[in-house]
């Protein structure tokens, strides 16, 4: 039995070798994200790579900045400043760090503005092991990381696809729509029951600062500081721009003063957020919503 484990290490360690060290397109990670998040991946790829449209502000986030920060009403502000929402579906700093170098790296930004919440987000990005370069792996936070052995194993069938792809010579599909602007209006209108009941469950939410809170804390702000660093390294202003969910009793986030000292927190009014009607789901903000808020975003 233990020849056989060894004879079976010895022929899958070359094999998983090979599928690291083989050379990625560096386009096709985004478009491998597939549908999800509306095919935004693909969006992504092109603004970033096909594009050459210039970026001076860029918004980073997940699904409530992209249904939130409205670059058209942001310009009537800030005429002189070319924007992007850059953001990308869930809430998780890993992501966010490697799409923030490329925009830095590519796009030559000069501001960012963060999206922050109540908490932050104790996992890793579902589509972190996509995007990530092997580099990005190997240097992956493992203190309190519960989804390390998962990013590798998602990374290596993700590496086989792609290898895949590249022999079957598979032609990205990029969207209709291609545009500059990366916001997406969300339309819908709101269930009163819905959001009473939000507000409920986050009023009662325990918000005890205690060891769990801290230990939630240690995997995301080690790459909030890593985004911290390389934005300072480049000369990149930062902002932080609180987004809680609706009925969330905090006025700042938890963490605001670690924001205060690496940035400015922009907190907007807290009469947008407590009118029910600017709300699409207890999480996103509609359309209504969201004019206010870039309004409000821009006149700062």
């Amino acid at each position: 039995m233990k020849k056989i484990s060894i004879h079976i290490v010895l022929f899958a360690l070359p094999v998983i070798l090979l599928v690291f060290l083989v050379p990625m397109d560096k386009n096709r990670p985004y478009a491998g994200l597939g549908n999800y998040c509306s095919n935004r991946g693909v969006w992504l790829e092109h603004r970033l790579y096909r594009n050459s449209s210039p970026v001076d502000l860029a918004f980073m986030g997940s699904s409530r900045t992209i249904n939130t920060m409205n670059e058209e009403v942001l310009s009537r502000h800030l005429p002189d400043y070319d924007m992007l929402n850059f953001a990308y579906c869930r809430y998780g700093r890993n992501l966010q760090y490697l799409l923030i170098k490329d925009l830095i790296e590519i796009k030559k930004i000069r501001y960012l503005v963060l999206e922050v919440r109540a908490d932050e987000n104790p996992y890793s990005h579902s589509a972190f092991p996509y995007l990530a370069k092997n580099q990005d792996l190997l240097r992956a936070h493992l203190l309190f990381n519960k989804d390390w052995l998962t990013d590798w194993t998602r990374a290596f069938q993700f590496r086989l696809q792609l290898m895949q792809e590249s022999l079957w010579k598979k032609e990205i599909q990029y969207p209709l729509d291609s545009g500059d602007y990366g916001f997406y209006a969300n339309p819908t209108i709101p269930d009163p029951a819905l959001l009473a009941q939000s507000k409920a469950d986050r009023i009662a939410e325990d918000r005890t600062v205690g060891w769990k809170r801290k230990m939630d804390n240690v995997y995301p702000l080690h790459y909030l500081n890593r985004i911290v660093d390389y934005c300072k390294a480049h000369n990149v202003e930062l902002f932080f721009l609180y987004l809680p969910s609706y009925g969330v009793p905090l006025e700042e986030p938890s963490n605001a003063e670690v924001y205060r000292e690496n940035g400015t927190l922009l907190i907007p009014p807290k009469s947008i957020f407590e009118e029910e009607s600017n709300w699409a789901d207890p999480n996103h903000i509609n359309e209504d919503g969201a004019e206010m808020l870039s309004n409000w975003v821009g006149e700062q």
